[in-house]
């Protein structure tokens, strides 16, 4: 696995955690955390991501709309990382930016 796609891996994990400080202060936190942490712990202990991970990891995303959550800056910044992850595996994301959900991705 190369440098930066295990730094992709390792900046989710960060923000997992930033979710995680805040999900003991306020219960719109615990979903973004719980999200996360689903997430991270598919491909942390991977050394390479097959496409079937990458439609779990879409699948997992998309349910964080199916329930209210904090949705500030931290959450933008996931899904940017998150983004980040599928380009240095060689997937293209589009985004359904009006319901903020993965739409579809493919090989670049």
């Amino acid at each position: 696995m190369t440098e930066e796609k295990k730094k992709s891996i390792e900046n989710l994990g960060k923000l997992r955690e930033y979710f995680g400080r805040h999900a003991t202060e306020s219960a719109a936190w615990q979903r973004e955390f719980e999200i996360s942490s689903q997430i991270c712990k598919l491909i942390s202990s991977k050394t390479e991501l097959p496409t079937t991970d990458f439609r779990n990891i879409m699948d997992i995303f998309n349910k964080i709309n199916d329930d209210v959550h904090f949705d500030g800056s931290g959450w933008h910044d996931f899904k940017i990382r998150l983004n980040y992850l599928f380009r240095t595996f060689g997937y293209h994301v589009t985004w359904d930016r009006a319901d903020k959900r993965i739409e579809a991705f493919e090989r670049i």
